[in-house]
């Protein structure tokens, strides 16, 4: 799989750039402000829907512009080409286009053309909190699970819910019982699909690590988040006073 062509239009100093892409490494060079950065931003854009540099959408569009536009082709296999397209409006509108099939959401781009960004901010995966590294998990997870995207939002939703019933007054046992079964349920999903992502990727990790260093026996462990020893119900039943509070 790769990005064949790049069509890009209105996206910060490039009014409009078309360029071919070599299935092999492609190099981008040039002085200061030439727009390689912004060629990866929109590359970011077509992939995720959103810049890597800004939460927000203005600073990316070209000032002469009303809206950002790219168009890329992306080779999955011999003979198989299919367009995608994303644009975004100074308002906050969007569009996005998979194989000429208009999608509502920016996890269709990600699932079409798997992307990671790899920059100074990589490191947080070494010296940065917890939620770096199990976001760059479920990255993996999303590309290599593919029931995995409708488990986490479910997941999110019982979360969610479960929260708003520990703000109550008064918390109704019943209620919170049902929703705790549903956490319960999808985040051991959830969890099972990390470890068999990590059981892959840490043979691959030592691989690396062996390959470029005189390191031995790298070990890596997987943390789920709670006292495996115990049934995640019981901890929740347990930590329910501590959520709660």
């Amino acid at each position: 799989m790769h990005l064949k062509k790049l069509d890009v239009h209105g996206l910060r100093n490039l009014s409009h750039v078309q360029l071919s892409l070599s299935p092999g490494a492609n190099l981008l060079y040039g002085p200061n402000g030439s727009g390689k950065t912004s060629l990866l931003e929109s590359i970011h854009l077509l992939g995720r829907g959103r810049s890597f540099r800004s939460r927000a959408l203005t600073p990316i569009i070209n000032r002469d512009e009303d809206t950002c536009t790219v168009f890329g082709l992306l080779e999955k296999e011999e003979g198989l080409a299919v367009p995608m397209g994303v644009s975004r409006s100074r308002e906050g509108d969007f569009q996005f286009k998979v194989g000429g099939e208009q999608v509502t959401n920016a996890s269709s781009l990600a699932e079409t053309m798997p992307l990671l960004v790899l920059n100074s901010e990589s490191f947080h995966l070494l010296d940065g909190g917890p939620q770096y590294r199990r976001q760059y998990v479920d990255w993996g997870v999303f590309h290599v699970e593919h029931q995995c995207r409708g488990v986490w939002q479910k997941f999110r939703r019982a979360l969610k819910q479960r929260n708003s019933l520990l703000r109550r007054d008064r918390i109704d046992d019943d209620l919170i019982q049902v929703w705790d079964a549903e956490f319960v349920s999808l985040a051991e999903q959830i969890n099972y699909y990390r470890e068999q992502y990590l059981a892959e990727l840490i043979s691959k990790i030592q691989w690396v690590v062996s390959e470029l260093s005189l390191l031995e026996e790298v070990s890596f462990k997987h943390y789920s988040g709670w006292d495996k020893a115990k049934p995640l119900a019981e901890v929740l039943l347990a930590d329910r006073q501590r959520d709660t509070q």
